[in-house]
């Protein structure tokens, strides 16, 4: 297994918190193209027309996660 080589630098703990974290699945997200639309209209029509909750990603100006409907990500 790839996360093997870092068992010997963990603690049993924290080894098994890094399983349990790469097990989860990653939140949906996006990126808006602000050469299609400027952040402002994505970030006043996107989250209503949609249904998503939507968090900045911190390292990211025009990414968000996506909750709530995420299913409407494949729409268009």
């Amino acid at each position: 297994m790839p996360l093997d080589r870092y068992q010997p630098r963990l603690t049993p703990e924290d080894f098994a918190r890094l399983q349990d974290a790469i097990a989860r699945p990653l939140p949906p997200a996006l990126r808006v193209n602000t050469l299609k639309i400027d952040l402002e209209t994505a970030r006043s029509t996107w989250p209503i027309e949609y249904g998503w909750q939507v968090q900045p990603v911190p390292f990211c100006e025009s990414g968000w996660q996506i909750s709530g409907n995420a299913e409407a990500l494949s729409r268009r």
